[in-house]
């Protein structure tokens, strides 16, 4: 298996695109190093799925290995079964309490295969096909319980119908046991009687015979003594009236008032006598009273204390109150960070290098003059600037790589517009840097000059400027300028500038391509940026004085920066359908409230007058005409 390594960013869009071939299986795997700006994104302790949209529209759901801020994707049959583009590719992170983060992965170009009918291009759901099978396992599961549920339920409802039957039989048959107990005693009390007498010798059983004669004479004259007893308090009973008993029953009563063992009384107002004490019925006494600690209260001693109760003053609000700090909250004075509203605060326009109207990969020198590379970039002195793809550690597409001259000095630098407004600003400048040899330059900005030293290794360097002061032009903007004459190196390499105010640079905010071709199109605008063969310029007719002038008008994506740009064309335009060509072009007029211009263009014969005319270039990519309203001096 190879693998591919890719870094993203959860803030950022990839430029790239991820080639590989259709019908793979599992022979290649994309690395994927995830980064949150400049901070690895730690993927550990959470389930990381990829998402991918096929160019035939199916789908692909599928579990990827992680590593700490890397996950690891293994590109399967089905993945790759349908050529083309995807059209959709992200990465799924989900954490432990459910959170989801999305991060857009690079499109997938899946070339297609010479043999094309091995595999049949089908929804790939593995992320789902397990969880299904595990669910399907756990509702069997669910139905097997549900069913011994009810069987149980169903042996508690008879057990139930039978417990008070059981109940009833079981009081009966205790009954039963405690007189067959009863019964039981009583014979073997017999039987240990008899066995003993058995065992004895027959004078002793006899004395013992003679023992128990004596004993159940005893207590048979007892019995007859007790009865006579009972016989004579009945016949006193018969003969007392019924207020003679009762008197008799409150002698007795009045004796065992107060006595252990015996009844109490109640005194005149009908209150036990003995009263008994709290103790006696689990109560406090009258005088008690609980403690602030014991009713959860807190004393009034404990106001404005620590761990006491806060006050209130006399208009109501807390004495003790607390600051925006102490509440989770941010005080009156502050203001939140460009990155945290998703502005960009970088004064640089293009610091990313992305938006290149101009269309060259390489730039070369025209002695003597300033000319403009990539967007908004202009070099003076400079042997070349070439946009490379980016190898700092800075999260950008691109970086720089500009030629030195030697002998002279090499100046690349930025114009800001308004740069006058700076004045007196705190201003926090800083980018990548590194070179084929150490070499030192001026970083400048209005008056101020600072020194760095640029090494072979990438390098990033902040820097601090307390106060802007108004300089020469080429200072009105971020400046890198050598030092020497006859530099050591040949060349530099240059990534992620931002200037910014303020006395500390954040961390570098890319900005975004569609926001900054807009902020470009103000000082550069090409009319052919797509190298379209037969684009479209626009529609105008012939004039009455001279009908080799034709007046366009181009409607313009944003104002640009002065009404009269500089206008080049290149290519061959002219009529669609008809051999005239242009020889000239200028700018007619600038309609700034609706922002068109006008442009003239001089054709090589007469037209018709009242004819309309499209022009377009003629079969030719490289047709094209560009607006240059950039800042020179």
């Amino acid at each position: 298996m190879v693998y591919k390594e890719i870094t993203v960013d959860v803030w950022r869009k990839p430029n790239e695109e991820v080639r590989v071939i259709q019908e793979e299986a599992e022979g290649r795997a994309l690395v994927v190093h995830v980064f949150d700006s400049a901070a690895p994104l730690d993927l550990s302790q959470k389930s990381v799925f990829v998402y991918i949209q096929k160019p035939d529209d199916k789908l692909i759901y599928a579990q990827a290995q992680v590593s700490g801020n890397t996950a690891s994707i293994a590109l399967t049959g089905q993945m790759m079964s349908a050529y083309g583009r995807t059209k959709l590719c992200e990465l799924e992170v989900v954490g432990n309490r459910g959170q989801v983060l999305k991060i857009t992965l690079p499109v997938l170009y899946i070339v297609k295969s010479a043999y094309h009918d091995a595999i049949e291009s089908t929804n790939e759901f593995s992320v789902l096909t397990e969880n299904l099978q595990k669910v399907q396992s756990a509702v069997q599961k669910a139905e097997s319980a549900m069913q011994a549920a009810e069987n149980a339920n169903e042996s508690a409802e008879q057990i139930a119908g039978k417990t008070e039957i059981l109940e009833r039989n079981i009081t009966a048959a205790e009954a039963k046991r405690v007189e067959t107990e009863n019964l039981r005693c009583a014979n073997e009390e017999l039987r240990e009687n008899a066995e003993a007498s058995r065992k004895v010798e027959f004078s002793e059983w006899k004395d013992a015979s003679i023992t128990a004669l004596e004993t159940v004479a005893s207590a048979a004259a007892e019995a007859d003594q007790a009865a006579e007893r009972a016989n004579r308090a009945a016949e006193k009973m018969e003969g007392l009236q019924i207020p003679e008993i009762g008197q008799m029953i409150s002698e007795i009563i009045e004796d065992e008032k107060g006595k252990n063992g015996g009844i109490a009384a109640l005194d005149q107002e009908g209150k036990i006598s003995p009263m008994p004490n709290a103790s006696d019925v689990g109560a406090r006494e009258a005088s008690w009273l609980p403690t602030t600690i014991e009713i959860g209260a807190v004393s009034i001693t404990e106001k404005g204390e620590a761990n006491g109760i806060a006050t209130l003053n006399s208009q109501g609000r807390l004495v003790q109150m607390p600051d925006a700090e102490d509440v989770g909250a941010h005080p009156n004075t502050w203001l939140p960070a460009a990155s945290e509203i998703g502005a960009v605060p970088n004064l640089l326009i293009n610091s990313s290098f992305s938006i290149n109207q101009r269309g060259q990969e390489v730039y070369t020198r025209t002695s003597g003059q300033h000319i403009y590379t990539v967007d908004r970039w202009m070099a003076y002195g400079c042997s070349s600037v070439a946009r490379e793809a980016n190898t700092s550690p800075a999260v950008t597409p691109y970086q720089l790589k500009i030629g030195l001259a030697s002998p002279g000095q090499s100046t690349f630098l930025q114009p800001i517009e308004n740069f006058e407004v700076l004045t007196g600003s705190t201003i926090s400048i800083s980018f990548w840097i590194k070179a084929d040899a150490e070499e030192q330059f001026n970083v400048i900005f209005g008056l101020d000059a600072n020194p760095i030293t640029a090494a072979t290794t990438w390098k990033e360097f902040k820097i601090a400027i307390p106060s802007v002061q108004i300089g020469a032009f080429v200072t009105h903007g971020l400046c890198l300028q050598t030092v020497s004459n006859t530099p050591a190196a040949t060349y530099y390499q240059f990534a992620a500038p931002q200037v910014v105010f303020g006395s500390a640079t954040d961390q570098y905010h890319m900005p975004d391509p569609s926001l900054e071709m807009v902020r470009c199109r103000r000082y550069f605008y090409s009319l052919n940026s797509s190298k379209s063969r037969y684009a479209m310029v626009g529609q105008g007719y012939a004039r009455w004085s001279d009908l080799t002038l034709v007046g366009v008008p181009v409607t313009l994506a944003v104002p640009m920066r002065i009404q009269a740009p500089i206008v080049t064309m290149s290519g061959t335009i002219g009529t669609m359908g008809l051999p005239n060509v242009i020889n000239a072009i200028s700018v007619e007029s600038y309609y700034s409230t609706e922002n068109i211009m006008r442009l003239r263009f001089k054709m090589n014969g007469e037209l018709e007058a009242n004819t309309c005319y499209e022009i377009a270039a003629r079969n030719d990519a490289d047709a094209n005409i560009t607006l240059d309203a950039e800042i020179y001096a």
